[in-house]
């Protein structure tokens, strides 16, 4: 999967190169529109909670099993415990929209995005902060069950299942550098609102399904083409993040801190007027 990551990658930062032989056609001040397409890499995300009521693992009890569990069904699991675990994901995808204002060198715009990306697997689960949950049967996340599920915790999250998207609206400065050839390299940064919608269902067992609106910046790097007097081609990569979203589980009573960011290459089109 990551080799052909790589891949994507070096296909949507080649592309625009393609370009560099049409002759040079000045840049000129006023408003333009466009949009992008690119490929996302979501960065590796940490999970981390808190219990918000007491409850008492599921599963068979222990004295019925006569087996060591380093988390006996029937534990007390008291408010304010530690539980986490780690998130990769698979290769994903980002739509942008914009509207800006160009002078001189600088340019200003608005943004609106949207990117998802799905779950390749979860690790490292624990509870209070401590206790490994990778070999422990999953019933015991399971409130009130008196049976065990006959599969470990790390067996049922090593099957990702669901997504992350982000979708917000930015507010992004660029900078255009003047080096009197046909390719035009820019840097930009943004910031704003995004709304962080979070779906983990290893196994198809909902976890978390739930979202959060949380702030947003980004930083952006790449080198635009004027093909026409109007129409500019362009291609970059981007770097989004967010504060963490704080979002509930489903299966269990606690409330996570999930880490959303991502590296982005971009290809895009965009019409002056």
């Amino acid at each position: 999967m990551q080799k052909f990551s790589k891949i994507k990658l070096s296909l949507m930062i080649s592309a625009p190169v393609a370009l560099m032989a049409t002759a040079a056609v000045s840049q000129k001040d006023g408003y333009y529109f466009g949009g992008t397409y690119g490929f996302v890499s979501e960065q590796k995300a940490t999970n981390s909670g808190v219990v918000t009521s007491d409850f008492e693992t599921g599963g068979l009890r222990l004295e019925t099993t006569g087996v060591a569990d380093p988390l006996p069904a029937g534990t007390a699991v008291q408010t304010g415990t530690g539980v986490g675990w780690e998130t990769s994901f698979d290769g994903g995808n980002m739509v942008v929209a914009n509207f800006g204002l160009r002078t001189g060198q600088w340019r200003f715009e608005g943004e609106l995005f949207t990117q998802s990306s799905g779950i390749d697997s979860h690790k490292r689960a624990s509870v209070a902060d401590a206790i490994n949950l990778t070999d422990v049967d999953a019933s015991r996340l399971v409130p009130g069950l008196t049976t065990d599920l006959g599969v470990t915790v790390g067996d049922l999250i090593a099957d990702g299942q669901g997504k992350i998207r982000s979708s917000g609206i930015m507010a992004n400065v660029y900078y255009d550098f003047d080096i009197n050839r046909p390719i035009t390299p820019y840097i930009g940064a943004g910031f704003g609102m995004a709304e962080v919608k979070v779906d983990y269902s290893p196994s198809g067992v909902r976890i978390i399904d739930d979202a959060d609106e949380v702030f947003a910046w980004q930083v952006m790097a790449g080198g635009s083409l004027m093909v026409t007097d109007t129409v500019e081609a362009f291609g970059g990569l981007r770097y989004r993040e967010t504060e963490n979203a704080n979002v509930r589980a489903a299966l269990f009573p606690a409330d996570f801190e999930v880490e959303n960011s991502s590296i982005g290459a971009e290809i895009g089109v965009r019409f002056n007027f």
